[in-house]
């Protein structure tokens, strides 16, 4: 930063250098001051000679002085343009290196002097950044709430700066305050909290639930009123709150309210609130739709449909609508309506079906042929359809009724026409097949092929075959199977079983078929009927003519002879291999099932029927060994966890990088008490998942086998362990060491205090008492110095406690209860100095005085008279029978009648004849000062004598 003034005459120059990382910033651009090179090059040749950041003074000659002089002469100002002159202070860009007047940038020379490195208002307002700079820093909003409320335990701080910046991490402060106003009726408070959540967390449908739940007391303002007036005092509403205050708003007719806070943008506007406002407005629909009609058709169609699709029905009847059209001779547009609306094809649009077939079946039927042939309706008026068909020329159409076809099949089978029925029953689609085959059956023709036709058309080759079985028409049967239909076999074996025909020729079919026939559906409907053997040789013959088929190999395998299984595991290779063990397993073949997924390299199948059902773990650890699957350690891992062998589990669970069970290993590792294994599974658990659970009971294993520095080590490392539950935890346990560990890196100091006092480290626990400084640790820490005769430290700790006038008397009675009179005494005297020093001290020592030093009692009195409790002192000293300071306790507490009595009854040991007078002459009435006066004169002459 260069600068020059009228005040220096010219005669120096102050060069301000600035040393940054990055390089000079040129400016390209043609400046006004170009007789400034010289200027220029001496800048930068300064630069180049200097290295340190700070300012140097340069002088130079008057020579010097005048060709600088010159060199300014025609430099211009870069903000007011003008020329430089000596009266003048000017002022030098350390970026652009452009002059400007000090005055134009606001800047003396006093100033100029402070600054290390000048940027003009043009360099300041170019974007871009330098290398080095710091565009922004913040702190990180989403864990600076739990810091402070966790950290430092300030919650009150964290509540207030998570509202006041609306930040995270209050939530559960922020509701549980909520809750407690909300439990002591403080519904004002508690709707302020609301408003002023962090972040919206309260406001929320349940907590205008909260709100509209309390019931509203006579002539008090309702809470929920309560709670929506603060909110509108604080902003605006969301969706849910505007919509239910809008809710009491129009129940109550003031809908002016409304007006003025949507004008206020007090409300945010939805869909519901509009509905809620909406003006009730019930459209004519069929006014609309003529006027449509009359425009534009295919909109009046459009329409139309959407109308059909409102909810709760169409508000104009289909029919009606219908007419609309066809009084416009829109054929087409009523037909694409119609079509549309009668999808769904139900029985009460009988009336429609038939209306839009007639009126094409008239003017299109091409269109009508079309939607006869689709199918789309059958709840129409087929006669009347017929008629109008045949008029249109569209006989098949005509004639696709059902009962025709019917009644053709019948004449023909009566006349004995066998060749039509068979044609008929095989061509035509139109017929009723449940009727005809019905028929048929009581027919009985002699020719069975009509009947094979509809049955095998249709799906009843039971009944078919039931049928042709019991009429002794077999050779049907076979021709059915051999040439009509040889895939519906198995349907014929499955009722020629129930028909318990001879297996002979239930075998002959099969083998009649052979290569034919679909084995799974055969295999299924014999072993429906537990028959299965009854394909033994027909398998067997598919094998031995090399049949790759699976089914065929597990049909071979299923139920077979027990003595042959094995046999035929090792020797077939194309049967279903999950299939067939399962099926092994149903049926106990235990041994065979294993060789069965063994051979398929299922190993988690085999090993698991090593372990359920032969009961093997050591068989199922062997072929875990031999096969080195994660899934399968897994399996034998559970099984060993099941019958209790702790460690061998959790080897088999680390070999199987398992760690997904570690919440049934550490129940088990604490039944048992293994926790070095424990260690090594939970280490590896670490590795693949972040739990809180895993840490927190890795923490626990160390300090049950003693390793207390793993402990140290560990907690030092990132971890999501939950410390305070495991500290207290340890605690509760007696694992004191690693609880102290534990407590004194989370910083809670009350139970790290305890946890010394239980390790008999009486001067550390004073030392994490006073980081606590709470009045109970102090006394269970004073407590545990007595019991242990530290007496000094128990005094730094009774210091701390007995100044809590409720926690007073039961340090002293626990001192006295344990015969420590003079540490008590000495704790008391101490106390005496203390700021926070209260009467209960001063009386206490008193107390204590009258029962174990009464030398010092007078002297105590005398000197602390008006801050003890009188009347409980003077209690003690009657206990006591100290009548001399029980007297000038009486005349301290104006009971001269007491103190007069006290001198009397236990003279000479109270009795002080100018005292006594002092007293007399304080009572009163006058009899009872002579009845005293006489008593005092007969008793010193009692006294002389």
């Amino acid at each position: 930063m260069c600068s020059f003034s009228p005040d220096m005459k010219l005669s120096t120059v102050i060069v301000t250098v600035q040393v940054t990382g990055r390089k000079p910033i040129k400016d390209n651009k043609p400046s006004s001051d170009s007789g400034s090179k010289s200027r220029n090059g001496t800048k930068r040749s300064i630069e180049g000679q200097t290295k340190s950041p700070t300012p140097r003074l340069m002088e130079e000659s008057y020579e010097d002085e005048e060709e600088e002089e010159d060199e300014h002469g025609d430099t211009l100002c870069g903000i007011c343009g003008g020329n430089y002159t000596q009266d003048e202070f000017w002022i030098c860009c350390d970026v652009c290196e452009r002059w400007y007047h000090g005055k134009c940038v606001k800047i003396t020379p006093a100033k100029a002097d402070s600054i290390k490195q000048y940027k003009c208002p043009p360099c300041c307002a170019k974007k871009g950044r330098q290398r080095g700079q710091v565009l922004l820093a913040t702190v990180n909003e989403a864990t600076i709430i739990p810091f402070i409320s966790g950290q430092l335990n300030n919650l009150e701080l964290a509540v207030n700066l998570a509202k006041r910046g609306n930040l995270p991490g209050a939530e559960n402060l922020v509701v549980q305050r909520f809750q407690e106003l909300f439990a002591q009726t403080k519904y004002k408070e508690a709707a302020e909290l609301a408003a002023e959540s962090p972040q919206g967390i309260l406001r929320t449908p349940d907590t205008v639930a909260k709100f509209q739940s309390v019931p509203v007391q006579a002539g008090q303002t309702p809470p929920l009123l309560q709670y929506f007036g603060t909110l509108l005092t604080r902003g605006k509403l969301n969706s849910y709150e505007s919509l239910e205050l809008s809710r009491l708003v129009v129940n109550q007719n003031k809908k002016n309210l409304l007006e003025n806070w949507l004008a206020e943008d007090k409300l945010e506007c939805s869909e519901e609130l509009g509905d809620l406002v909406k003006v009730g407005y019930t459209p004519d629909y069929m006014f609309l739709l003529q006027t449509i009609l009359r425009t534009d058709p295919q909109g009046a169609v459009n329409f139309a449909l959407m109308m059909s699709q409102m909810e709760g029905g169409c508000p104009v009847d289909y029919n009606t609508i219908t007419d609309l059209f066809l009084q416009r001779n829109l054929i087409r547009e009523a037909t694409a309506f119609l079509l549309d609306v009668l999808k769904p094809n139900l029985p009460e649009h009988a009336f429609l079906q038939t209306k839009v077939l007639e009126i094409n079946l008239v003017t299109f039927p091409n269109v009508a042929d079309a939607i006869l042939a689709n199918g789309m309706f059958s709840h129409y008026d087929r006669p009347r359809v017929a008629q109008l068909c045949e008029k249109a020329g569209l006989y098949i159409q005509s004639l696709k009724d059902p009962e025709i076809h019917f009644k053709y099949i019948e004449a023909a089978a009566k006349t004995g026409q066998i060749k039509e029925v068979e044609r008929v029953t095989r061509e035509s689609n139109f017929y009723d097949a449940e009727k005809t085959k019905n028929f048929l059956m009581e027919a009985k023709l002699p020719d069975a092929r009509p009947l094979i036709n509809v049955c095998d058309r249709f799906g009843f080759v039971p009944d078919l075959t039931h049928y042709l079985y019991t009429n002794n028409m077999l050779r049907y049967i076979e021709g059915y199977v051999q040439k009509v239909n040889p895939g519906n076999a198995p349907l014929v074996v499955g009722q020629l079983l129930d028909d318990e025909c001879p297996e002979d020729f239930i075998k002959g079919l099969i083998l009649s078929v052979r290569s034919l026939l679909p084995v799974e559906p055969l295999v299924d409907e014999c072993e429906k009927r537990n028959r299965l053997r009854l394909l033994t040789q027909f398998l067997e013959h598919l094998v031995s003519e090399g049949s790759q088929d699976v089914h065929v190999h597990n049909a071979l395998a299923i139920k077979a002879d027990p003595s042959r299984v094995m046999d035929y595991i090792n020797r077939l290779d194309n049967f279903d291999g999950p299939a067939v063990g399962e099926v092994a397993v149903d049926a106990q073949l235990y041994e065979e099932a294993f060789a069965i997924f063994k051979k398929f390299n299922l190993n988690v199948q085999a090993v698991n029927v090593l372990l359920d059902h032969v009961g093997s773990i050591e068989r199922a650890v062997e072929f875990a060994f031999r096969v080195e699957e994660d899934s399968v350690w897994t399996q034998v891992a559970k099984a060993q966890l099941r019958d209790g062998l702790v460690s061998d589990a959790i080897e088999s669970f680390i070999r199987a990088d398992d760690a997904s069970h570690f919440l049934e290993v550490i129940r088990a590792c604490e039944d048992t008490n293994v926790y070095d294994d424990l260690v090594r599974y939970l280490l590896m658990v670490r590795q693949k998942v972040k739990e809180p659970k895993v840490d927190s009971e890795l923490i626990y294993a160390y300090a049950k086998i003693e390793r207390l520095g793993e402990i140290e080590e560990f907690i030092l490392m990132p971890n999501v362990a939950n410390l305070p539950n495991v500290g207290d935890r340890l605690y509760d346990e007696a694992l004191y060491e690693a609880a102290k560990i534990i407590y004194a890196f989370t910083s809670n100091w009350a139970k790290l205090a305890v946890t010394l006092v239980k390790l008999q480290q009486f001067q550390s626990a004073v030392d994490a008492a006073r980081k606590a400084n709470s009045a109970k640790t102090w006394k269970e820490v004073c407590f545990a110095c007595v019991d242990a005769e530290e007496f000094r430290l128990a005094q730094i700790c009774g210091l701390n406690v007995i100044i809590q006038v409720d926690d007073l008397e039961e340090v002293s009675e626990y001192y006295q209860n344990r015969g420590c009179f003079s540490e008590l005494i000495s704790l008391m005297e101490s106390g005496l100095g203390l700021e926070r020093a209260h009467m209960g001290i001063f009386t206490e020592l008193g107390v204590l005085y009258a029962r174990y030093r009464y030398e010092k009692l007078m002297e105590h009195i005398k000197l602390f008279s008006t801050r003890l409790n009188i009347p409980k002192l003077i209690r003690a000293c009657d206990e006591q029978q100290h009548w001399q300071e029980l007297t000038y306790l009486y005349i301290q507490y104006d009971e001269f009648d007491n103190a007069a009595t006290t001198v009397m009854n236990h003279s000479p040991e109270a009795w002080e004849h100018m005292q006594f007078k002092d007293i007399v002459a304080k009572r009163s009435p006058i009899d009872v000062r002579h009845h005293e006066i006489d008593r005092s004169s007969g008793r010193e002459r009692a006294i002389d004598v």
